[in-house]
């Protein structure tokens, strides 16, 4: 069998910042097109807000801390796996 690459893309979540690391977010998974598999494509890129592809609910900062327990939070997307989609022929 061969296969023809249709598209790559990089599949990152968003994780937060907090005393005891950092904590992946639950519902915040990102993806991208890339053109290949580089390793150099899949930095923690660092971000103030989040920027997420589903429902986005706004809570006070009071609701924050008591949730993750911190304050002024500090956001990255961890870059971990690509999705690669295959064309497979014979």
């Amino acid at each position: 069998m061969r296969g023809v690459v249709a598209s790559i893309e990089v599949v990152a979540n968003l994780a937060l910042s907090t005393d005891d690391g950092w904590k992946l977010l639950p519902g915040t998974v990102q993806m991208w097109c890339v053109p290949d598999t580089g390793t150099w494509r899949m930095p923690n890129l660092q971000c103030s807000v989040p920027g997420t592809t589903g429902d986005l609910r706004f809570i006070e900062q009071h609701e924050f801390f008591e949730r993750y327990g911190v304050a002024t939070p500090t956001f990255r997307r961890d870059s971990r796996y690509f999705w690669v989609v295959l064309y497979l022929t014979e």
